[in-house]
């Protein structure tokens, strides 16, 4: 009799532990968030080995139990913040942490009615239950509800923030969204989205390609270095400014390679691409400076003609720019200026505005 008491009283103390450990995990002031209330198949022990090492336990702990096809909705005042699917999910308890695998995300936008601003996937996710932030890591892949695509190998969402932050140790591969005139591919050391606003900062290291259309198969893209840039996804545009102070950004670089290459500098560009019945346009400001080249020249060190001004603006579809702002351009030994100059590549030809003179000098 003794024996059987005995025994009846440890399987209650071990249903009593299991059951403290469910309910602190979920404290009583966050019940949207309780496990229970996820969907999944009963808890099972997992291995050691199923933890991703980007993504260690906290402290080196053991999960308290898991979830296979995991589903979780972060909610804060009645609004979504994000949803996440995963294939297993572990808890940490005491922690407050939990790992996932195979992971799918949305990512919510703050307006009424919400939408899914975001969809993200990724090899492994973690998530806090005090500041509800959300980290995906391995081969990331973040497509915006408007066509634009992220990928990294790390991205955070701030939720209370809504948004999006990878830092600058990993890179960033991106497109703008498609339908323009002209595509736009970017690279960079880190990245931080913000969702309201649609607005992408790339802090460090950018490179941009404007990408022709399809149908200029044979037209080469035209590639933007700078120290940092915005990507401005509902205006369709990239404002790339430069960083006296960063190695190889000093200047916004701007290269058009091909038999007619072009090289330009100047201390801020932005780039437009609209659809097909608006030009795509290229924009620099400030110490602007032109080389260009023609197929004779195009293997010489030297351009065929070069041009300096305070702005000037591109439009790659006609082959055409206009110089403005005490526009100079030097051909030869020759050198015009005016108020406005236009430069006609296909054609070959400099039409000046006003112009104030022409002279012969020294080509420098």
């Amino acid at each position: 009799m003794m024996s059987t008491n005995l025994h009846r009283l440890l399987l209650t103390s071990v249903a009593v532990l299991i059951f403290g450990q469910v309910v602190a995990f979920c404290p009583s002031s966050t019940p949207p968030e309780s496990p229970a209330s996820s969907e999944g198949s009963a808890a099972q022990k997992p291995q050691k080995d199923q933890i991703f090492k980007g993504f260690s336990a906290p402290d080196g702990a053991s999960p308290d139990y898991s979830i296979r096809q995991f589903r979780y909705v972060s909610v804060e005042e009645g609004k979504k913040q994000w949803q996440l699917k995963a294939a297993e999910a572990l808890f940490f308890s005491s922690r407050q942490t939990v790992l996932t695998t195979d992971v799918q995300a949305e990512l919510f936008s703050d307006g009424f009615p919400q939408t899914s601003a975001v969809k993200v996937t990724g090899r492994e996710a973690r998530y806090l239950l005090n500041t509800r932030d959300l980290e995906v890591g391995g081969n990331v892949v973040a497509l915006l509800d408007n066509g634009a695509e992220i990928r990294s190998e790390y991205l955070k969402f701030i939720a209370s923030k809504r948004v999006l932050i990878v830092p600058s140790t990993y890179s960033v591969w991106g497109r703008g969204p498609g339908g323009g005139e002209m595509r736009i591919q970017f690279k960079s050391s880190g990245l931080e989205a913000t969702l309201a606003t649609r607005r992408l900062l790339l802090p460090s290291l950018v490179e941009v390609q404007v990408i022709p259309p399809q149908r200029n198969l044979r037209e080469s893209p035209t590639t933007f270095r700078s120290a940092r840039a915005e990507v401005l996804l509902s205006e369709n545009q990239v404002v790339l400014s430069s960083d006296p102070s960063a190695l190889g950004r000093e200047m916004v670089t701007m290269e058009h390679p091909g038999a007619t290459r072009l090289r330009a500098r100047a201390k801020t560009m932005q780039v437009t691409t609209l659809d097909a019945k608006r030009k795509t346009s290229f924009t620099a400001t400030e110490d602007v400076r032109i080389e260009e080249w023609t197929p004779k020249s195009s293997t010489s060190e030297r351009p065929y003609r070069y041009s300096t001004s305070g702005k000037a603006e591109f439009f790659p579809s006609e082959s055409v720019f206009f110089l403005t702002e005490y526009p100079q351009v030097y051909q030869d030994n020759d050198t015009m200026t005016g108020d406005v100059i236009k430069v006609d590549r296909k054609k070959d030809q400099v039409e000046v505005e006003n112009s104030n003179a022409i002279t012969s000098g020294k080509y420098e």
